[in-house]
């Protein structure tokens, strides 16, 4: 009873208290406890909001999570930088070995091959974003794989360089919202 009351409710010490008032069972508390814990940890992987929450949001008490953020209704192609700089694939990269950035490197259709890293190193980058693609599940993949900028592609299919995310242009983008 503890432990949905607790999952349900999200709230585990009204959970623990209530059981124990009602049985008067003082060595339940461990184990209530641990059940207790089990059922929040399981309620808040099924679902962000507790029931009253949801109920809250539903009447129009509160907004929604995605309602209080500027950035939740954001698509990619409204917030990268355009005027990024490619490298043509075999080309000298001498530039990219002098400046501080990364460059990315198009073959002859202009679908991505690489980055040019500091120092003329050349690999294939951890995350890319698609222009059409939320803005949110990006910045998520770029903080998972703790990178700061990332490149932007037209689609998987051509892989078509069409600009590039940076942390000023997610932050540009959080002060017009």
């Amino acid at each position: 009873m503890g432990s949905f009351f607790a999952g349900l409710l999200r709230s585990p010490i009204a959970a623990v208290l209530i059981v124990i008032e009602l049985t008067r069972d003082y060595e339940l508390v461990v184990p209530l406890m641990l059940a207790v814990t089990i059922g929040v940890a399981v309620s808040r992987r099924l679902s962000p909001r507790s029931i009253v929450e949801q109920q809250m949001v539903d009447e129009g008490w509160i907004e929604a999570l995605e309602e209080m953020d500027p950035l939740a209704g954001l698509r990619v192609s409204s917030v990268m930088s355009t005027n990024v700089i490619t490298l043509r694939k075999g080309e000298a990269f001498d530039a990219a070995r002098e400046v501080h950035r990364m460059y990315p490197i198009v073959d002859e259709r202009g679908a991505l091959a690489g980055i040019a890293l500091p120092g003329g190193d050349i690999e294939y980058p951890e995350v890319i974003a698609v222009a059409d693609e939320r803005l949110l599940d990006v910045i998520e993949r770029m903080q998972f794989y703790d990178v700061e900028r990332c490149v932007v592609i037209a689609d998987r299919a051509t892989r078509r360089v069409v600009g590039f995310l940076s942390p000023l242009d997610i932050l540009r983008a959080r002060m017009r919202g």
